[in-house]
Parts: structure tokens; sequence; C-alpha cells
């Protein structure tokens, strides 16, 4: 009969052991929950069981052994009674204390118990099995006993226990593992098993029990976790970091053979404003359904992130197999598909790393060598993509390539000191109004010395954008142009700031109060910085973008288009955006002398400007006609070596004095 109590009952003073013993008889059990309150009891007895002894006794014992087998303790005054805890799995009533008083009770308990128990010999017969044991192994107890058991157990899981009891300094100590176990019809259960070994005086192996406990929901629950944690939910694929740690986790003579595919899909940015974001998924779903079905089972694959795809073949043997796998991972995934009844032909850049020739240095860790045959297996990929073999899709890292990553490696290291020396600086160049005056300062990224590896300031962006450094050089290029320019406001409080940022620094969610918090610091008022956004930075649609230009207009910033002309949808953008300034890029400067083609076109330009009530500025202004035909079309701010090349803030506020 059982009895469901809602709360603990109140203490009952008459209650005394004399009358406790007499209603045990042959036992019971009493359920209670996490905080140790009494649930339920069979067959129910006094409350000063419940609230004096037991709970007493509860509360003294090491719940979290009990969890892992059952644990047999001393009730005091209770003398040939025995108490055992044990786990029931039931997350409303998790913890069972049986009491009994024989032997004959100690089986009843023992077989009720909601663990499998099995005590075996020296010779490692069963001389004793529960019945929830057989019950879980889906047999009968008789099944079981002399050395049936072990027809039960996993092989691997008996020599392994056989091997703990020899080992002299663990086999006093618990064994724990988990062992699969297919039923009779084919249903597949996880166990926890532990082994607990006894001894005598000799350290001679005397008997041992085993308790065998059912966890297949919480391993089917934590596996589906795990797999979450590790896996794409797009393509299904592993994600990135879990992609590195299963490479780092493998075999070294595997490893040390392996093949790694770097894939980057082809003009995706193009597919996705095209034709939409959903369907550039339903076309990195296809690719990914490729790669799985061109792989081996043992294969490692992953999406990067974006459209980049990285494959790791552990155990390719010879150059001739690599080239056989280039080839025929470059056929599965560059062809034609059909998705939502439109034909696409896709196109892959495929780069492709065999360790046996990358030179690794002494002493590299595994997560250096696995990011080492990456990085090669991604500079494959990039020659592919700047259109050196079209023909084939797939560049293989080879000795050339080995060059190249040296310089590419040397070029880290120089930019990475430039950064971490803070030698980079600030110049700035005069913008000029109609009257010949100063009026504000673009500030532009210089270095304090010649770089060795690179040939200008484009290509270390390039470089850092491509091997994730962008961030640091950025946001030290931001900090140098306000410091400068906030000495220089300091003296001259009508002076304004041009600041050119990147696509990147604006695609960062806190970047507009990154530039607060600079400004507020150095005491620059939000409305003498503007902000340069180039039309191919609002070509990129980004929602994030246009929220960190609406948060920059709103605490007062001041928006410049720049580049104006040259991108594809030019009119639209002054539509949707408040601009302060549009600035007429140079290409059109250069070619206005040229013809009257591009001096009526740079005449509409402005007059839309004008119309718009912008401020018109003009840059890339090399000589005096340039200048006066710019005057007299409407250009209200200019900018050039005609008028002064960028200089340090010392030069520029001698420039001021005069």
């Amino acid at each position: 009969m059982s009895h469901t109590v809602t709360k603990e009952p109140v203490f009952h003073p008459s209650g005394n052991v004399s009358e406790l013993l007499v209603e045990l008889n042959d036992g019971f059990t009493a359920y209670y929950d996490q905080d140790k309150k009494l649930c339920r009891a069979t067959p129910n007895v006094s409350r000063f069981a419940y609230t004096s002894l037991l709970p007493s006794a509860l509360h003294q014992l090491d719940t979290d052994k009990a969890s892992q087998t059952p644990q047999l303790v001393e009730v005091e005054k209770l003398i040939g009674y025995h108490c055992v805890l044990s786990s029931t799995g039931d997350p409303t009533c998790p913890w069972a204390l049986s009491v009994f008083s024989d032997s004959k009770s100690i089986t009843k308990i023992a077989h009720d118990l909601p663990v499998g128990v099995i005590n075996v010999d020296r010779h490692w017969n069963a001389v004793f099995v529960n019945a929830r044991c057989a019950d879980m192994m889906k047999t009968s107890m008789d099944e079981l006993y002399g050395r049936g058991w072990t027809d039960y157990m996993p092989p691997k899981v008996t020599r392994e226990f056989q091997g703990h009891i020899m080992d002299k300094e663990l086999k006093r100590s618990l064994y724990k593992t988990r062992m699969e176990f297919v039923s009779p019809l084919g249903s597949i259960f996880v166990f926890s098993v532990q082994l607990a070994a006894y001894f005598d005086h000799r350290d001679n192996f005397i008997s041992a029990t085993i308790t065998v406990n059912d966890i297949t929901k919480e391993f089917r629950a934590e596996t589906k976790l795990q797999y979450m944690a590790d896996h794409d939910p797009m393509t299904e694929l592993l994600n990135r970091s879990a992609f590195i740690r299963k490479v780092e986790e493998l075999e070294e003579a595997k490893f040390s053979r392996s093949l790694f595919v770097f894939v980057d899909l082809d003009k995706f940015k193009d597919i996705n404003d095209t034709l939409g974001h959903k369907f550039g998924d339903r076309v990195l779903e296809v690719v990914a359904r490729r790669i799985q079905a061109v792989v081996r089972e043992q294969d490692l694959s992953a999406r990067f992130g974006g459209d980049e795809f990285v494959i790791c073949m552990p155990g390719v043997t010879t150059e001739k197999v690599v080239g056989n796998i280039a080839k025929k991972i470059s056929n599965a995934l560059n062809r034609v598909t059909t998705i939502e009844g439109k034909d696409l032909s896709i196109q892959c850049s495929i780069g492709i790393a065999w360790t046996p020739t990358i030179q690794f240095e002494e002493f590299t860790s595994r997560t250096d060598k696995v990011q080492a045959v990456v990085d090669a297996a991604d500079q494959g990929m990039y020659e592919v993509k700047k259109g050196a073999f079209v023909t084939e899709h797939f560049k293989i890292y080879d000795v050339n390539l080995r060059e190249q990553r040296k310089w590419l490696k040397n070029q880290k290291n120089e930019l990475k000191q430039v950064l971490d020396k803070g030698e980079l600086v600030s110049h700035f160049q005069p913008i000029y109004n109609l009257s010949g005056e100063i009026v504000s300062v673009e500030s532009l990224a210089r270095f304090t010395k010649p770089f060795e590896f690179f040939k200008g300031i484009e290509e270390v962006i390039t470089f850092a954008k491509r091997n994730n450094m962008d961030e640091a050089l950025f946001n030290q290029a931001l900090t140098r142009a306000l410091d400068g320019f906030s000495r220089l406001r300091a003296q001259h409080n009508s002076l304004y700031l041009n600041l050119n940022v990147d696509i990147s620094q604006l695609e960062e969610e806190n970047f507009s109060k990154t530039i607060t918090n600079l400004c507020l610091q150095r005491h620059i008022p939000f409305t003498a910085v503007c902000v340069e956004v180039t039309e191919n930075m609002l070509e990129r649609n980004s929602a994030r973008v246009e929220q960190q230009i609406e948060q920059l207009v709103r605490r007062g910033f001041l928006i410049s288009m720049d580049d104006f002309g040259t991108g594809y949808s030019s009119f639209k953008r002054l539509m949707n955006y408040n601009f302060n300034e549009l600035k007429i890029d140079r290409y059109f400067i250069e070619n206005m002398l040229d013809t009257e083609k591009f001096r009526k076109t740079l005449k509409a330009m402005i007059g839309i400007g004008n119309s718009l009530g912008l401020q018109i500025l003009a840059e890339g202004i090399e000589t005096d006609e340039q200048y006066q035909m710019c005057r007299k079309m409407g250009v209200h701010l200019f900018q050039g070596f005609h008028f002064s090349r960028p200089v340090d803030s010392d030069t520029l506020e001698k420039m001021l004095l005069k």
C-alpha cells in the first residue's frame, strides 16, 4: 500500500525506538526528494520513523556516492537492522532508503533495488543476481548465475574488470564504465556498470559486486546535446571547433598522412543578393550533401563558417591518391544543380594540403600543426580564387606555395610586431573651403618605419582581413586618429575630422558605442566627426551596417558618402540615408579634363548633391585647372596633392597657425 505525504510530517514526541522496531517487521522503503523530504513509504510506518531516525540518517549519507552505487549505512540504535540508500532515477523522488533486519529481508530489498546487482566469487561465477538485473538484461535470473552473466556483457567489459583487479594501484577503487546492450528484439540500451572488488588480508581477490544502471534516456539526451554543440544546424556538418578538436584527437599515424581540403564557394554573395538568403542556404545544403557523398565514413567534414568548408581525410598514403581525390572532389562539387526550379552552376575554389608536404618546426604541438595544414589548404584555395586554376578548380599545396607560405608567415609576424609595439600612427590630409581655409582633416593610417614584407597600406589591410588581424589594426588606427585630432581640436575648436571606417567595423555590433566612448574620453564633440562610408559598404545591404549608421546619426555624428559615383545604386542610397556630405571619387576628377562626357557627368552629380543640401567634397585634386573647374561646377570643399599631402599632426599644427 502506498501513502503519499504532501509535506514533511510534524515530529511526534510520543514515538520511541521500541515502537519503531515493532512496526518494521520485514522492513520497508521510504522515498525522499532532492531536499531529503519524505515523498512516500511502503508500507506505512510511524511519523517518528519519518521525522526522527531515518531523515537524520539520510542527511548524513554521501548522496554523490549513492547516485553511483547503493550505499550501506548504520542507523544509531537500530541494532540488527540495515539501511541502504540508492538512486531511483525518478527526478521527483530520487532517493530510496530501505530498512531491513535479516538475510531474508536483505534478499527481498536487493530484488527491489532500482539498480541491477551481481555478486561474483573468486572464480567470477555469479552467486547472486537481483531481479532488476535480470529485467534489464531481458532474461531470467537463472540464466545469469554461474558464468552466464558474462554472456550478456561485452567481452571488452569483462576483460576490463579482470584487468582492474590486477592493477596494484587501482584495484581497491571503484571501476566505472559504460556498455551498450542489444536486446533479443534488437533494441539498444546503454548501461552504466561499476565494479567494487574485495580482497583478503593477503591481497587475494575473493569477490566483487557489480552494479548495473539503465542510463539510456540520459545517454540519448547527452548525445543529442553534444551533437547540437558539435554540428552546424543548417548543413549538419561539424562546426569549426568540433572539427579542430577531433583532428587533434587523431592517432599520430593517421594524422601524419592526412589530406586537408579547403572549399570556398565562388560568388556566393551574388547568389544571396540576387536570389535571396534562403536560396543561398539551399546552395550551402547542396554543397554539404555533395561533400558527404564523396568522403569516406572515417573522414571529418565541417562548415567553417559562411561559405567555407573543410575536410580532413586521415591515412592518405601517396601523392597519386592525393591527385585522384582532388579531381574527384572537384568534379563532385563543380557542377550544375536545380534548386526551386532554377538551374544553377555551382563553382567552388578548392585548396588541398597533404601533411607530408608541410614542414613543421621541431616540437610543434598538434594544435599548431592542424592550424598550419588548414592554412596551407586555405592558401591553395586562395590561389584558385585569384583565377590561376580555372579549369581544375583546385590547387594542391606544393613547394612553390610553401615559399609563399613562408612569406605570409613573415608578413604575419611583421604586422603583429607593428601592432604590439604600437607603431601605427595617424597622418592628416587637410580639406579646404572656397576661401582657402582648412576646415577639416582626413585621418590616414601610417607606420613609423617601412615594412619589409608589405608593399603598401592597401596590402596590409587586405592581409589583416584574411588573417583575422583587422579588428586590432582598425581599432588601433581609430584610436590614433582620435588621439591626434583631439590635440588639434583643443587649439582649433572649429576643425572637423573626416574619419574612414571599414565595412568590418560597421558590421561590429558595438562600433557606434566604441567610437562614442572614445570621443567622450577625448572631449571630442560627436558633431565634429564625419564618418566616411563608401558605396561598396552600402551595397552589402547588411542590416547591422544600417543599424550602426542610424545610431551614429542619432548621436550627432556626420555621415559622408565616400567614392560617390563608383557604386551600382548611388541614388537609391542617397534616398535611404541621412548624409551630410557627398565625396566625389577621384576617378571623375582625374578624367574631367579629357572629355565633355566626364564633365557633364560630374556636373550632374554635383547638381544632385546641391539639390539635396549636401556639402560637396572633391578629392584627388592635383592641378590648379582641376581645382578651378570644380569651383565653377559648385564644389564646396577640396582635397588633394595640389593643396597638401598627408602630414603628421605637428606639421599640420604649423599649417593651421599660418
